[in-house]
């Protein structure tokens, strides 16, 4: 079986780069995954849907990124903006969780400290084995739905 879970349609959608910057990996949670010790380019970014924000992404990846491909990062998801250079993704890990909203979800959503939040982490694997992509979005729990389509082969 084999599940998607990659958004790659931004139809409806607007992006708005928030930051890209340097900086290291540590939340516990992603940690889980085994990122770079080292400082990695993070984008930072809020995905609005019908003009409201829907979800806050923090994406890092390995800082060796030709700069043409990280000035698509504020137009498009990273891996879209990764696709079009000849880099897929093979693999994806996820860990979904709740938690309470802390730091710039809480301005982004304009809600308050410890706000129900759902995570999703993820680490994706790519053609290219220089190229790993770690991060996590953030959703406020009431904001967020989500649909599953699970093909199972038949014998």
């Amino acid at each position: 079986r084999k599940l998607d879970v990659a958004m790659r349609s931004v139809e409806g959608m607007t992006i708005q780069l928030i930051s890209v910057t340097r900086d290291k990996i540590s939340d516990p949670t992603m940690l889980t995954f085994g990122p770079p010790k080292g400082a990695m380019l993070c984008v930072r970014k809020v995905i609005f849907a019908d003009g409201a924000p829907l979800m806050y992404d923090a994406t890092y990846l390995s800082s060796d990124v030709e700069d043409e491909i990280v000035d698509e990062f504020g137009e498009q998801f990273v891996t879209n903006a990764l696709k079009h250079h000849g880099i897929s993704v093979v693999n994806t890990d996820l860990i979904i969780d709740a938690a309470p909203a802390v730091g710039a979800v809480e301005e982004v959503f304009g809600i308050p400290t410890g706000y129900p939040m759902l995570r999703r982490f993820y680490k994706f694997t790519t053609t290219d084995s220089m190229v790993t992509i770690f991060g996590v979005v953030q959703a406020p729990f009431d904001r967020l739905a989500c649909t599953l389509s699970i093909p199972t082969s038949r014998k």
